[in-house]
């Protein structure tokens, strides 16, 4: 069981001859929440949807309320974004690739990615003295320069988060039991995706090259190179691979964001009928 879904195995050693699955729902009631709030509070909520999304649904809500207010927000504010956002993104590829370790009873490897995402929650606390990057943003921009006098150190452990996915990658690349684990296994294929509208890592390890920071680019994405991977044969081990090569990519976007930082401001002032009363 894992949150409200309920999933039933059946195996006959290692290969899996059937699954049942039983999908429910989590009723928390957030959209009723925000109707009764105006739209600060409403933010504050935003960012407690989910753990580990909490900056992603944050900057969605605030890039929300920024278009309607026709707000154009300064480049400097944008960048620190993308830096924290594509952070929180390799935290949750961390996270979910200890998990198909875990899962396939390679410790040793969960263990690393274990590792590799406490280094990303490291650097979190690093650059805005929290580790879920709650409050760095807000409406009109960011609440502070997190990177200003931190871009050296930033820097250096970003480096070592690299060199460390490299080494990972190379481990699991070279278990033959691993591997045998994860090929062939869990297929989600190409026209079932495109059916389904499947988007993010599952749309994109089952041959979907879709990626809306490239096709539809907010916040700054157009100003910097975003590599988008995809690959096709939609199985575990597919997705595994497409996350590795996905974190690999938020470092080096994020380190080149850091080098190429422009000046200026963090935010912009917020029209009167946005103030807070």
């Amino acid at each position: 069981v894992i949150e409200p879904g309920h999933f039933r195995f059946t195996v006959a050693g290692e290969p899996i001859i059937n699954l049942q699955t039983k999908m429910h729902y989590t009723h928390k009631g957030t959209e009723k929440l925000a109707e009764q709030m105006d739209i600060h509070r409403a933010f504050y909520l935003s960012e407690r949807i989910s753990g580990d999304e909490t900056f992603a649904n944050s900057l969605a809500y605030c890039l929300a309320i920024e278009k309607i207010a026709e707000l154009d927000i300064p480049k400097r504010a944008q960048q620190q974004r993308i830096v924290l956002a594509e952070l929180e993104r390799i935290i949750s590829h961390f996270g979910d690739l200890s998990g198909i370790a875990g899962d396939t009873a390679n410790l040793f490897i969960a263990s690393q990615f274990n590792m590799l995402r406490i280094w990303g929650y490291n650097l979190a606390h690093y650059l805005t003295n929290t580790r879920f990057l709650r409050s760095t943003n807000k409406i009109g921009g960011i609440r502070r320069d997190f990177l200003l006098g931190k871009e050296k150190g930033a820097l250096e452990q970003l480096n070592a988060i690299r060199k460390e996915i490299i080494d990972t990658a190379e481990m699991s690349n070279n278990d033959t039991m691993f591997l045998d684990r994860l090929e062939n296994t869990g297929v989600l294929y190409s026209h079932v995706a495109y059916d389904l509208n499947a988007t993010g890592v599952a749309g994109r390890a089952s041959g979907l090259d879709y990626d809306v920071r490239r096709d539809h680019p907010y916040n700054g994405y157009d100003s910097f190179r975003c590599s988008v991977h995809h690959l096709d044969c939609g199985d575990v081990s597919c997705r595994f691979n497409l996350r590795l090569e996905e974190a690999l990519t938020a470092v080096n976007l994020m380190m080149n964001v850091i080098e190429n930082m422009s000046d200026g401001d963090l935010s912009v002032p917020l029209p009167e009928i946005l103030t807070p009363y």
